[in-house]
């Protein structure tokens, strides 16, 4: 949790995302110098009973599988390893065009690419998707098979050896 997460984004969105779904529940993975801030802000949101902090943990796999959409609200990102955990475990993501991102995510087809900065937009896409059962099966499907096509263990061997050592 901090500052280049931007996970008081992903706290306002859910907020406004609970006005067209009130069911709705945010899950925070991770900790760091945001935490006591980021709990202040739930609980003056009044959003106690629908983000929950999880802390470290180390069986991300179950938590996924518990998950209907993961979200990223990150200013800047490499090629994120938790993207790749929740596509490959069938969670369809939503998260900001920033950094690797779009090459992990072919927009609308393996995932729904946002602006960052923008909890509006973040909690539209996330109320869209939540709302649409068959399209998120879709980006779900289409997520699991660009990481086994491009990310792959073996094929990201295959991609460093050609680097590496050109034929």
């Amino acid at each position: 949790l901090v500052p280049v997460r931007a996970p008081e984004v992903f706290v306002e969105a859910v907020a406004r995302a609970s006005r067209e779904i009130p069911s709705i529940k945010g899950l925070i993975i991770g900790d760091g110098p945001l935490r006591q801030e980021l709990e202040a802000q739930v609980l003056r949101r009044g959003l106690a009973r629908r983000i929950i902090f999880a802390g470290m943990r180390q069986d991300v796999p179950e938590l996924l599988a518990g998950m209907d959409v993961f979200a990223s609200s990150s200013e800047r990102e490499g090629l994120s390893l938790a993207m790749l955990e929740a596509m490959a475990a069938g969670v369809p993501v939503v998260a900001t065009r920033v950094g690797g991102t779009p090459d992990l995510i072919e927009p609308g087809v393996s995932g729904i690419l946002v602006s960052p900065r923008r909890p509006q937009e973040l909690a539209d896409r996330l109320v869209e998707l939540l709302n649409a059962p068959a399209r998120a099966r879709a980006i779900r499907e289409a997520a699991q098979g660009r990481v086994r096509e491009r990310f792959s263990l073996h094929n990201m061997i295959a991609a460093h050896q050609r680097l590496y050592r050109p034929e």
